[in-house]
């Protein structure tokens, strides 16, 4: 796989959890998944963004590059 692991463990988690994601979310996460080169800006700021929304608030700020406090 060529992304890191917490992108991995975030992609992982929504591809496989049992949220209710758009269909633009669904297909984002489908080319991700099958990208073979590291995130571009832009896609790491939308995968925060669904992370926030669908999984933990911590995994999205820890993908934006801050640290868990915990």
């Amino acid at each position: 796989m060529p992304h890191d692991p917490l992108v991995q463990e975030i992609l992982t988690a929504l591809d496989t959890g049992a949220h209710d994601v758009t269909r633009w979310e669904a297909d984002f996460l489908d080319s991700l998944l099958r990208q073979t080169y590291p995130l571009t800006p832009k896609q790491r700021h939308v995968l925060a963004r669904m992370a926030e929304r669908y999984l933990d608030p911590a995994l999205a700020a820890e993908l934006l590059g801050q640290q868990r406090l915990f």
